[in-house]
C-alpha cells in the first residue's frame, strides 16, 4: 500500500504543470503551504487611503501558477475571527485575506492546523462563516459534530475524478 501511495503523489507532482486544462481523463493539484498573518504583515496590508485591508499584492506573482492547477488547496493558518487583529500566538487577520486568497485562485481552504482555535469556538464559527460567505470549499474545522459528520471527508469531483481531502492537525495551542 505505501508504494501505491507514493506512486499517486509522484504521478501527481510530475503532472502539475505538464497537462492541458482541457484534458479531463487528469487532474492537476497543487498544494501550498501556510498562509500566515504575523502583525506586521496585518500592519503592511492596511491601506490608510482606502482604511482596509489589501493583500493582493501578497499573491500577484503566484497568482499564474495557481491558476495552471485544476484544484489548488492552501492551508489557512489563522482565524479569520473579527478584530482585534492580531498575529502569534493569537493569530487574526482581517476577512479581506481570504478575499485575496479566493482572488489569487486557491479552490479548497485547509483549516486544520495547530492555530485553528486560537481564538476558540467563536474563531472557528467566525472564519467558517468568512469563508461560506465568499463561496470558498473549506474543511478541517466544522461548527459541531453533526456538520462535521455531513460534510467530511469533503468529497471533490474535478475531470471526472473524484477525491476525498482529508485535513487534520496534530493539535492546538
Amino acid at each position: 500500500m505505501k508504494q501505491k501511495v507514493s506512486f499517486i503523489f509522484s504521478t501527481i507532482l510530475l503532472s502539475i504543470g505538464l497537462m492541458a486544462q482541457t484534458d479531463t481523463s487528469r487532474l492537476s493539484l497543487l498544494f501550498a503551504g501556510d498562509i500566515m498573518g504575523h502583525n506586521t504583515q496585518i500592519v503592511a496590508a492596511y491601506r490608510d487611503s482606502l482604511q482596509t485591508y489589501d493583500y493582493a499584492e501578497c499573491f500577484k506573482f503566484i497568482k499564474p501558477v495557481i491558476s495552471k492547477a485544476d484544484l489548488s488547496f492552501v492551508n489557512l493558518e489563522v482565524t479569520l475571527a473579527g478584530e482585534p487583529y492580531t498575529g502569534y500566538p493569537k493569530f487574526s487577520s482581517p476577512d479581506q485575506l481570504a478575499v485575496a486568497v479566493k482572488n489569487a485562485g486557491f479552490d479548497v481552504v485547509l483549516n486544520a492546523n495547530n492555530h485553528a482555535c486560537d481564538r476558540r469556538k467563536d474563531g472557528i464559527i467566525r472564519t467558517i462563516n468568512v469563508l461560506d460567505s465568499l463561496g470558498i470549499i473549506h474543511t478541517g474545522t466544522f461548527k459541531n459534530k453533526m456538520q462535521k459528520d455531513s460534510i467530511y471527508p469533503l468529497i471533490l469531483e474535478k475531470n471526472n475524478i473524484r477525491l476525498a481531502i482529508l485535513n487534520y492537525t496534530y493539535g492546538t495551542n
